[in-house]
């Protein structure tokens, strides 16, 4: 998620485990704990484009990375000797660092939370990569407790919100996904993905043997569901280079990356991850790779168009039911 959310859980885990005297400190370093796997997006190549890309959300979100984290906040906690012992420092540091890669494993980014013993991208695509929705009320109790500082409630009341939210998140994820099957007769693949700041509004993805179809899902709280159709593209399959040369690495790398949702840009050729787009239903995705002319030479990273105005207002009308093309089903 991001890094607000992540800080603020790891703030929660930390003050699960404090006492009233050391509420601050704790904290403070459950909240640098929970921020600091994202560390990991300065680690880049300036000659490989698809490094920085691969590596965010690997080894640093993994559970094997866990213990390592704890002995770099050992070497660093006596830069905290003033608020914290240096037993203290890791252990709510180590705490709130734990949360992080648990947290990412929610979204639909994937996350390397099983290294070093896989390497699967592990992605329940439960909540949005961005909930204010899940992070205002936590930041609400954390702060709460910093002045009731007696009141444990206020942390494991922060808790339960957490767990409540990602219930609901779950129940509409099986609704939306239950939809998306009974609109497709014939599919190799569905996949569901939540849209920024809500549960009401999801992305279809459906893998058929040629080609990949997009929609909106719309699965309000009440009421039935409905489908809102989108777009189609080429799936691609097979790679035009050998798996050991630079380019047809990088086109592994990036099938790993995008759980193997490649759809083919039909007027540029170009490689799209199709498990996100700015419009859920739309077969335009927010980012891709041009492919090489010679298999020695790396891929190149391509972002497509972001997000203006009109596509905002569209994404809105989707979101309150004002589009009039949703099919109920």
């Amino acid at each position: 998620m991001d890094p607000v959310s992540q800080g603020i859980v790891g703030a929660v885990a930390a003050q699960t485990i404090s006492d009233k005297i050391n509420i601050k400190a704790a904290t403070v370093m459950g909240l640098l704990g929970g921020m600091a796997a994202d560390l990991d997006i300065f680690i880049r190549s300036a000659g490989d484009p698809m490094f920085g890309l691969i590596m965010h959300r690997h080894f640093t979100h993994g559970l094997g990375f866990i213990p390592i984290a704890a002995v770099l906040a050992w070497f660093v906690s006596p830069l905290f000797k003033k608020w914290l012992n240096r037993k203290q420092t890791v252990l709510f540091f180590t705490v709130g660092y734990a949360t992080h890669g648990l947290l990412d494993i929610f979204t639909s980014y994937g996350t390397h939370f099983l290294w070093p013993f896989s390497n699967h991208r592990v992605a329940l695509n439960i909540v949005p990569i961005i909930d204010p929705f899940i992070t205002i009320p936590l930041i609400a109790f954390v702060i709460l407790r910093l002045f009731w500082k007696k009141k444990r409630s206020l942390t494991f009341a922060a808790i339960i919100w957490f767990f409540l939210y990602v219930s609901v998140g779950f129940v509409q994820n099986r609704r939306s996904l239950n939809e998306l099957k009974s609109n497709f007769a014939n599919y190799e693949r569905v996949e569901v993905y939540p849209t920024i700041g809500n549960f009401t509004l999801w992305r279809g993805v459906v893998q058929t043997q040629d080609k990949i179809q997009t929609c909106a899902i719309k699965v309000p709280f009440f009421g039935d569901a409905s489908k809102v159709d989108g777009g189609e593209v080429k799936h691609f399959k097979t790679n035009p280079f050998p798996n050991d040369s630079t380019a047809g690495y990088d086109v592994e790398q990036f099938r790993h990356f995008c759980d193997d949702l490649i759809g083919i840009n039909a007027n540029t050729g170009e490689l799209m991850d199709m498990r996100y787009a700015m419009l859920p239903q739309s077969a335009q995705s927010l980012w891709g790779i041009k492919l090489p002319n010679d298999s020695s030479q790396h891929v190149e990273f391509v972002r497509y168009k972001r997000g203006d105005k009109k596509t905002f207002k569209a994404f809105l009308r989707l979101l309150f039911g004002t589009h009039s093309s949703a099919t109920p089903n």
